[in-house]
């Protein structure tokens, strides 16, 4: 009768180690200052009327779901991960996008000396957003929406 395949075992332990170290890789290293996002530039010709289906597709792509739709050129949205959540204002005016920070529950917001802190997420999720939007706005300019 064959004996089973003690060799594997090491293999075992090598899957579970990089398992962990992707994790670790994913995880927040914690607060963070938090940090004002550029606005996005647009062609003043271009109504924000044009704009902001541009900004909601942006926002759904990267995993943001609109809390209160554009009403006057402004729109809410929210994040969730975990239990916690990050809600931000989006403003369409002629010639730029404008992004802000509103709120957020369990998301490590504290204001220490002067300095604003939150999860260092928040900072990358806005990083990919403008980027996004400012991706999809160039090409209604270009006359290609995506």
């Amino acid at each position: 009768m064959p004996q089973p395949c003690r060799h594997l075992l090491p293999t075992r332990f090598l899957l579970i180690g990089l398992a962990a170290a992707l994790l670790a890789a994913c995880a927040s290293t914690g607060p963070a200052p938090l940090r004002s996002v550029a606005p996005v530039n647009v062609d003043v010709t271009v109504p924000p009327s044009q704009i902001e289906p541009a900004v909601v597709a942006a926002l759904d792509e990267q995993n943001w779901r609109v809390v209160r739709p554009f009403n006057r050129g402004v729109l809410v949205a929210e994040r969730l991960h975990g239990n916690g959540k990050v809600r931000i204002r989006s403003r369409v005016a002629r010639g730029a996008v404008y992004l802000e920070y509103l709120s957020s529950d369990n998301f490590d917001y504290a204001e220490q000396d002067g300095l604003v802190r939150i999860d260092d997420r928040y900072n990358g999720w806005m990083d990919l957003l403008r980027n996004e939007i400012e991706y999809r706005v160039l090409t209604l300019e270009a006359g290609t929406p995506k």
